[in-house]
């Protein structure tokens, strides 16, 4: 289940940082306020192929990071485990990535470096 999510130079946004409920969220707002950005970043963490252009003008790194916790019977946590990660099933998971203006990305679940097409694998077993 999605906890937190933190975009910081994300195209048009700053900095925003959000933490969910085990309930229900619900993002509305106006036409063109920025709810389909929260997915587009959230996409990016997750391993979506992007451009520089995601780099807004408040710095020279764009972040995204994505906390979530999955049941102790989640397809994630065997796969985790098997990629070489301690998974503790009461602990959260932290999926980041960054990415610069010349185009060059990291990714990382709890703090360690990984490739992006991981990170595409996670997303379609958590689904």
């Amino acid at each position: 289940m999605l906890q937190h999510l933190a975009i910081k130079n994300y195209i048009l946004i700053q900095d925003i940082s959000v933490d969910l409920s085990d309930n229900f969220n619900v993002f509305t707002g106006e036409t063109g306020s920025g709810k389909s950005m929260l997915v587009d970043a959230l996409n990016f963490a997750f391993g979506r192929r992007s451009s520089a252009s995601i780099v807004g003008k408040y710095d020279n790194v764009s972040r995204v990071e994505v906390i979530f916790t999955v049941a102790d019977n989640h397809p994630v946590i065997p796969y985790l485990e098997e990629i070489g990660f301690d998974v503790d099933p009461s602990d959260p998971i932290i999926i980041s990535r960054d990415m610069n203006r010349d185009g060059k990305s990291n990714a990382r679940i709890n703090h360690r470096i990984v490739t992006t097409s991981l990170l595409r694998e996670l997303a379609r077993i958590s689904h």
